[in-house]
């Protein structure tokens, strides 16, 4: 069963409410602060990578507790976050899409006061209940915050399931192709199990594989600021990862029925794009 920690959210609210930087010192001791902490120091490259959980959480919050009116969307988030996981539905909904004898063990659903919408790190998860951003929405819908729950709950699964993730940045296209696919399969999986993501269109469809075979084909060529361009339309830019995994992870469970789908978190995510490649064709 998934644990949920709340740890760092309700000193966020302490803080809000006083601003006493006693109360970052103790979010900072949190285990939701130590998550998101590791998960940034993997990802975050050259000098903007913070020395410790304290350095991090600090301007992260401070800068979104002067946003108007944030303690009211923020505890109106919490209230809601706490009923959602004391109703266990977004468990549920996650376990639809993992194989059918799976059960989370030793997971946790940590939420944040602030980084990205949510993380998958290792075989934990988190949510930022402060997220302000459209794509988050939770202000025009708070129902949106059990959708990004499902999505990241399902990232905690699929690590649980699919071993080590490939290393975030190689020195050739070859070296960065295994993060490329893993990142298709990881953020299709939750994409399609939560509904997060629009449907591609068929340019989105072309574009992705034409991209994947940049990386593929010549592996020894060495990495470009150009490759880069390249994997940012991946990512953040245009979200494919997100839409074509999506895409694919519905046209595999529709074609193969789902547990040919949930098997396949197991195995090379190489087989999960080339399948979803021989369906997008048909």
């Amino acid at each position: 069963m998934m644990k949920y920690c709340f740890d760092y959210v309700e000193l966020a609210v302490k803080y809000l409410k006083t601003g006493n930087e006693e109360y970052l010192h103790k979010i900072a001791e949190t285990g939701g602060a130590a998550h998101i902490f590791a998960h940034s120091k993997t990802y975050t490259t050259g000098n903007d990578a913070p020395a410790n959980a304290l350095e991090m959480i600090t301007p992260l919050i401070k800068s979104i507790a002067k946003e108007q009116e944030i303690l009211p969307f923020f505890e109106r988030n919490l209230n809601y976050a706490k009923k959602l996981a004391a109703s266990g539905e977004a468990e549920q909904t996650v376990l639809e899409y993992l194989p059918e004898d799976f059960a989370f063990e030793n997971s946790t659903l940590f939420f944040t006061f602030g980084y990205d919408i949510g993380v998958g790190f290792g075989t934990n998860c988190s949510l930022n209940l402060a997220a302000t951003s459209a794509l988050a929405g939770y202000k025009d819908n708070i129902h949106n915050i059990k959708m990004w729950a499902i999505h990241e709950m399902h990232h905690a699964g699929f690590m649980a399931l699919g071993g080590d993730e490939p290393p975030f940045m190689g020195q050739t296209r070859g070296e960065l192709l295994p993060f490329i696919e893993f990142c298709t399969h990881l953020e299709g999986m939750a994409t399609y199990a939560a509904k997060s993501d629009p449907a591609p269109t068929q340019e989105e469809i072309s574009e992705f594989f034409e991209i994947y075979e940049h990386f593929k084909t010549k592996p020894n060529e060495p990495m470009t600021e150009f490759d880069y361009e390249k994997y940012n339309e991946l990512s953040w830019r245009k979200r494919l990862f997100y839409k074509l995994g999506g895409h694919m992870a519905k046209l595999i469970d529709e074609s193969c029925g789902r547990a040919a789908l949930t098997a396949l978190i197991a195995q090379p995510s190489s087989d999960f794009i080339e399948l979803g490649r021989t369906l997008c064709k048909s």
